[in-house]
């Protein structure tokens, strides 16, 4: 590889510095816009969907987990990454079985979010979840998962006070209240 370019850099070279089934971290040699060498590493993830379930009262099914990489229980919407082959809807009924064990009638795409763009390579769906039912049996996970219902106006609160801070989270959270005003009180529906 000599002299591929990519926007303003040329890449003179690229090498595999890791890889596992869900990233792989690449570092280009490259030469910098103003002339001078270097480097620039990348991480590419697999893509994923965000899927929040929108219950007929209003109410959406948020979830605590632990997250290594912060050392912390997170509060964050149902999510995880597309298969190989694999729809995003298909992808948003199957995390949403195996996280919450429940099912959907209808999966509405509300656009997607490129949650990392300077040294990350992925792509979040994302998905409300609506004409929910719940399953007879919830297909085996590895996720610790604790699912947990809130109105869509304390989501919201949850994003504006800083409760949820994991970006797809807040943006898929705040899309659906703009999606489903109705569903929001009146002080938050005013922002």
């Amino acid at each position: 590889m000599s002299g591929i370019k990519k926007g303003q850099f040329t890449v003179t070279s690229s090498k595999t510095i890791y890889k596992n089934p869900w990233i792989e971290v690449t570092e280009d040699s490259v030469i910098r816009p103003e002339g001078d060498r270097g480097i620039f590493g990348t991480v590419d993830m697999k893509d994923g969907v965000a899927i929040l379930p929108l219950f007929s009262d209003g109410t959406v099914l948020l979830a605590r987990e632990y997250k290594y990489a912060q050392d912390a229980e997170m509060i964050e919407i149902i999510g995880g990454g597309i298969d190989e082959g694999e729809a995003p809807e298909q992808a948003a009924a199957r995390e949403l079985a195996e996280e919450a064990g429940i099912g959907a009638g209808h999966f509405k795409s509300i656009g997607v979010t490129d949650p990392f763009t300077t040294l990350v390579r992925t792509r979040d769906h994302l998905i409300i979840a609506t004409e929910l039912y719940e399953l007879a049996a919830r297909p085996p996970a590895d996720d610790m998962v604790e699912p947990f219902n809130v109105s869509l106006s304390t989501a919201v609160e949850y994003v504006l006070n800083g409760s949820i801070t994991h970006t797809t989270s807040c943006l898929l959270i705040l899309r659906a209240a703009f999606e489903y005003p109705h569903y929001v009180n009146a002080k938050i529906a005013g922002l």
